[in-house]
């Protein structure tokens, strides 16, 4: 899984805006 992949999937499960 990318750092780009994750970011993705943690921003559209998890709305905390982790933006990395």
């Amino acid at each position: 899984m990318r750092p780009d992949t994750v970011c993705a999937f943690v921003r559209r499960w998890m709305d905390a805006g982790n933006d990395c």
